[in-house]
């Protein structure tokens, strides 16, 4: 029960019961709560910024089919609890009529997310960074930690304007934080040489996809081509 709602408010239901009618209820309350929050001004918890983290959508593709999938085969589909979120979260697009599998569905979800979240089309949003080329310096900058009248936590931002302050220098030099691990966002935790994808694969399922895919990688500075 990892991220379980009742590690941040207690709830009526019964611990005792994996689920049952009450956890339904409570399901559908917190969703509703929740989702579209900051569009309504509501949410319990507010940021000062927001920050969308980009991967390659090829890796990120793959990482996904992976993790939810049987396989990438042509018909396979995700798990069906994942099928129910997508179709919660993207009512408009019509996930169960998509033949090409794994792969067709995941990259849709990758362009249907990151499209929403993209700042010019999210005002909420205000930045986008890769997460293969970002140090943790230029996310705390982009975050607002390293601002001189920051509202983040005192004791976090004083830290981090510590950490960062030498790395901030050399940046303003040579355009580089000189901090930036390779690895992070291209070494995979649980597609560790199954999975593969490439442009190809995608233009076998879909073309018109494929162009979409590709296209918007180019927005957010990929080449896959």
């Amino acid at each position: 029960r990892i991220l379980h709602s009742t590690q941040f408010e207690s709830s009526p239901c019964s611990y005792r019961v994996v689920w049952d009618k009450c956890w339904e209820n409570e399901c559908k309350r917190i969703f509703s709560k929740n989702y579209g929050c900051l569009h309504r001004g509501d949410c319990e918890t507010n940021f000062n910024r927001y920050l969308l983290q980009v991967r390659h959508p090829l890796h990120n593709v793959a990482s996904l089919v992976v993790k939810y999938c049987k396989t990438a085969n042509i018909g396979d589909y995700p798990h069906g609890d994942v099928m129910e979120i997508l179709m919660s979260f993207y009512p408009g697009t019509k996930w169960t009529e998509m033949k090409g599998g794994c792969i067709e569905i995941f990259s849709h979800y990758w362009l249907e997310y990151n499209k929403r979240l993209l700042p010019k089309n999210n005002k909420a949003v205000n930045s986008f960074y890769r997460v293969e080329d970002t140090s943790a310096c230029k996310v705390a900058e982009l975050g607002g930690f390293l601002e001189k009248d920051s509202l983040g936590y005192v004791p976090t931002v004083q830290k981090v304007k510590s950490e960062c302050k030498d790395k901030i220098q050399l940046e303003q030099v040579n355009g580089s934080f000189g901090d930036i691990n390779r690895e992070h966002g291209e070494t995979n935790r649980v597609n560790k040489g199954k999975l593969s994808i490439t442009l190809k694969d995608i233009i076998d399922i879909n073309e018109e996809l494929a162009s979409e895919v590709k296209k918007f990688a180019t927005v957010l500075g990929y080449d896959i081509s």
